[in-house]
């Protein structure tokens, strides 16, 4: 289960989905975004750390990049 915080920004808001297990409901979580990709935003210690367990079961939902 996630917890969900919302980024208020007028036009530009968006929810963060944080809690443990939070990677495995990513794939749930992207299908229900209506998106045509994902990015995921992180430093090179976070994404060595998780880039992988991430980006691959939402490879399987959309195209994703890591910057």
């Amino acid at each position: 289960m996630t917890d969900t915080v919302r980024v208020e920004l007028g036009d530009r808001s968006y929810d963060i989905h944080v809690g443990p297990g939070a990677i495995r409901h990513l794939p749930a979580i992207a299908g229900d975004l209506h998106a045509s990709s994902i990015v995921m935003i992180s430093d090179s210690t976070v994404a060595g750390l998780h880039a992988k367990d991430v980006l691959a079961p939402l490879r399987n939902v959309l195209p994703v990049s890591l910057l």
